[in-house]
């Protein structure tokens, strides 16, 4: 079984308090169910499917300054999920 690269989060250079940002990830599988979270000290969540390039936008506010902690976990075949991708965005 070939063993998969790890997904990658892309985020803009700058965030500024009150921005609406993007937290794009790359190198999913093709139409799986993803589920990508945001957490400082509260915890925001979107989910949906990865589009045919393997890749899932989810756009969060900037509602606090310091790092927020984002996650994207992917469904497997077996209904369980796996972490994909793991990044911190500091926001200005």
């Amino acid at each position: 079984m070939a063993r998969r690269e790890k997904a990658t989060f892309l985020f803009p250079d700058r965030v500024a308090l009150g921005d609406r940002y993007p937290a794009k990830v790359t190198g999913l599988t093709p139409g799986a169910f993803v589920v990508i979270a945001a957490r400082y000290q509260t915890t925001w969540s979107t989910a949906g499917y990865a589009d045919d390039a393997g890749q899932f936008i989810a756009h969060f506010d900037a509602s606090m300054k310091g790092d927020i902690y984002h996650v994207c976990k992917e469904m497997g075949k077996s209904e369980r999920f796996r972490t994909k991708a793991e990044a911190v965005l500091t926001v200005l």
